[in-house]
Order: C-alpha cells, then structure tokens, then sequence
C-alpha cells in the first residue's frame, strides 16, 4: 500500500498471443498525480506514444516535468468525485484515455462498461459511471 505499481493492457483486433510485461508501450496512464516527478513516468514509452494523467492542474508544466511530448492531462478525480460521488479515477481515465488514444470508441466502451457493470451494480452506478467516462471523454487536454 502506497507504493506506485505498475499493470499492463494490450489491445488488438487479432489474438493476443504475448502474456509478458509491456516494456515499450504506446501509451501510459497515470492515475496518481504525486508520482510526476517521483517516477519516471516516460521510461520505455514508444516514439510518438502518448502520455495521460490525472492532473487537477492541467497539462500547463506537465511537459518540463516530464520532457514534453504527447501529454494530455484530465483532472479525474474531480470528475468521479463529481459524478460517482467517490475519488476514484479509474473510469474517468478510461474515457480520457479513449479520446486521446483513438484506439477504441467511446461508443464501444460506454458498451461494454454497461455489459459488465450492470451485472455488479443497480443501474444508478452505471450511470454515473458512463458519466464519468464522457466528462473526462470531453475534458482532456
């Protein structure tokens, strides 16, 4: 607990048939903002790849920091405070992340979150889950 930690997605049309750690990625997601400056947030990401973080000062500095390049800032736990009524970021990033990546559509993902959401949850929680992911969908910078 309180240690940064690190996961891995991989995303394709084909089957994923490597089931390693990613050392090149196209893009990092950063959910903790105290970790600018602590981490190397930057460390193995791909030429051109994108960097995205939950950052409620928005991206203004973030570039210095993290010596510019594809970086896009959302303040999510605002929004999931504000939505969800809970700081947790996580779907917010999803929605942030989606926008910037262009590697899915908003569409398909607000899909599948209410396919496996409402399983789990009543459908107030997979609102203001879907809420979260398109507020920070149109809010990243």
């Amino acid at each position: 607990m309180g240690a940064p930690i690190r996961a891995f997605s991989r995303i394709s049309d084909e089957p994923i048939k490597i089931h390693s750690q990613v050392y090149t990625p196209d893009f990092v997601i950063v959910l903790d903002p105290s970790l600018v400056g602590q981490v190397d947030l930057t460390g193995g990401l791909k030429e051109g790849g994108g960097i995205v973080i939950n950052y409620p000062e928005g991206r203004d500095g973030l570039g210095e920091a993290l010596g510019g390049g594809n970086i896009h800032a959302v303040n999510a736990t605002r929004i999931a405070q504000e939505e969800i009524g809970r700081p947790m970021a996580n779907t917010a990033m999803l929605g942030a992340f989606v926008k910037v990546s262009n590697v899915v559509s908003l569409d398909s993902v607000l899909d599948e979150l209410r396919a496996k959401f409402s399983v789990k949850f009543p459908d107030k929680i997979v609102q203001k889950n879907m809420k979260s992911v398109k507020r920070a969908f149109e809010e990243v910078e």
